[in-house]
């Protein structure tokens, strides 16, 4: 379900910034490279979700294994830390532009891994 929900709010978001945007001069759209990194939308989301789970699980009563919601965190410690010291570094040019397609990829994949892993701690946490 995680999964189907993020590529519903990129595609959303997308249609958001397509209809909204005036193109410039020559073009059929005002989109930019820029507007593919949803990355950081989902290791938001993540962390979101990886709270509210936990906290509904303690609210009822449930159990919740320490290593599972360590290692969400850990995760997403990633997400908040590491991997956007890692983007910077690595993924832009000097004049604050990412370099390619493939750069957005694999930033994408890093993001939807890290959303997915914390709707399976939250999943687990709460007996789903």
């Amino acid at each position: 379900m995680a999964p189907g929900l993020a590529l519903a709010v990129v595609f959303l978001q997308g249609w958001l910034k397509f209809v909204s945007r005036e193109p410039p001069n020559g073009k059929k759209h005002g989109l930019k490279m820029e507007d593919s990194i949803w990355w950081i939308d989902w290791i938001v989301t993540a962390s979101i979700a990886l709270v509210v789970l936990v906290t509904a699980a303690s609210y009822d009563g449930k159990p919740t294994a320490t290593l599972q919601v360590g290692l969400g965190f850990g995760v997403l410690f990633l997400g908040y830390s590491v991997i956007p010291f890692f983007v910077r570094q690595v993924c832009y040019d000097g004049r604050g532009k990412i370099k390619s397609w493939k750069h957005i990829a694999v930033l994408n994949f890093a993001g939807m891994a890290i959303l997915l892993s914390s709707a399976a701690v939250g999943a687990n946490v709460n007996g789903v």
